[in-house]
């Protein structure tokens, strides 16, 4: 399987950009592409967006610019995702950086997860307007359209924490509202 990584950078982060790139040309098999969406010229949205178009690969990765993948992260993925027929592989995460602990996807996969094209041409592309709660609107679309997904028990995607990142710094409540509004059945 084609497998693109879409790194979202907003700059100031050279050294974890670094970092990321690195550990997808650490992969135990190749990537197709890595995509480094820094047109600071469009909104977060459509920066990511159109890299997924732009890419080549019949499934991609997209990971966050702070964070890194396991060097089997895409060859375990991919073969999950085609071996059971599924449209979204997630892993357990390992946090790293200022706090440390491995967890499992709940209700939903993690941000970083293998996902299919073909789910992502079905659902539309990602409304990162909605705030840090993105992720679940995306998926919520995702499971509506009939998406299958599963998860591999291994902390593949390694996650840093820190201080500065979007998540420590939002505002939850109006991200959930967002995604209510876009969601009204939508169930908590």
């Amino acid at each position: 399987m084609r497998v693109s990584v879409i790194i979202p950078d907003k700059g100031g982060r050279e050294d974890w950009l670094k970092e990321a790139v690195e550990s997808v040309h650490a992969q135990s098999v190749p990537a197709l592409e890595i995509i480094i969406a820094d047109d600071l010229t469009l909104s977060d949205s459509d920066r990511w967006n159109n890299a997924i178009k732009k890419s080549k690969g019949e499934a991609f990765i997209i990971l966050p610019n702070d964070d890194k993948i396991h060097p089997d992260f895409i060859r375990l993925t991919s073969e999950k995702m085609e071996k059971e027929n599924l449209h979204i592989v997630a892993t357990f995460l390992e946090n790293f950086g200022n706090n440390t602990g491995v967890h499992g996807p709940g209700q939903f996969p993690f941000f970083c997860s293998l996902i299919s094209r073909e789910i992502y041409d079905r659902v539309g592309p990602m409304d990162l307007e909605v705030g840090p709660m993105s992720d679940v609107e995306f998926w919520w679309r995702c499971f509506e359209a009939g998406a299958r997904w599963g998860t591999l028990s291994e902390p593949l995607f390694l996650h840093r924490v820190h201080p500065a990142q979007h998540s420590s710094n939002c505002d939850w409540q109006d991200s959930r509202r967002r995604v209510m509004a876009k969601h009204p059945n939508y169930s908590w």
